[in-house]
């Protein structure tokens, strides 16, 4: 399966704005309120004024958004994620992107939570099961990582965990019809 040339460089364009907020906050840069707008500017110039880019050095969140979507980092969810349609598990939300391009959507959500690999997939899907959701017995297994679909019209959720700083790692990768 291609995606369509506009899909593909709508997703290198978030993907290197995402990686430019990564580095712009690794930094380490100290200078408050000047130092947010210029690097929210710079970003925003390398998109080609397509991007609008909120940039918070303190916190260290930031957010990306384009015609085709939108990136956060930092514990907040996208604006057109739909908390009421997909209850994620109670956690950090570490990394969130959203996005639309050429006819389909959907959103990645990385969680962080502090229980055991198996408990913390058991309970998302459980989550999501409560919601309405079947699960999808059709579910190819991953070496090394603990993964399930569930599925619920528009939605289909692949869930997947790992161990990550002494907890756990969630992460959906959420597919809207």
């Amino acid at each position: 399966m291609t995606m369509p040339a506009r899909a593909r460089r709508s997703t290198r364009t978030l993907l290197g704005l995402a990686a430019a907020c990564t580095l712009l906050l690794a930094s380490g840069c100290s200078a408050e309120d000047v130092a947010d707008r210029v690097a929210e500017k710079a970003i925003e110039n390398a998109a080609g004024g397509e991007a609008d880019v909120d940039l918070d050095v303190d916190s260290g969140e930031f957010k990306v958004e384009t015609d085709e979507g939108s990136l956060s980092s930092g514990g907040s969810l996208p604006d057109d994620f739909p908390v009421d349609q997909v209850p994620l598990i109670d956690g950090d939300v570490i990394q969130a992107v959203s996005s639309q391009q050429a006819g389909a959507s959907g959103f990645v959500v990385l969680v962080m939570v502090d229980a055991g690999v198996e408990d913390a997939l058991a309970e998302a899907e459980q989550r999501l099961l409560d919601a309405g959701y079947e699960g999808d017995p059709e579910m190819a297994d991953i070496p090394g990582m603990s993964v399930v679909q569930v599925v619920r019209a528009p939605y289909t959720v692949v869930l997947s965990s790992y161990e990550a700083d002494g907890g756990s790692a969630i992460n959906y990768v959420i597919s809207v019809e």
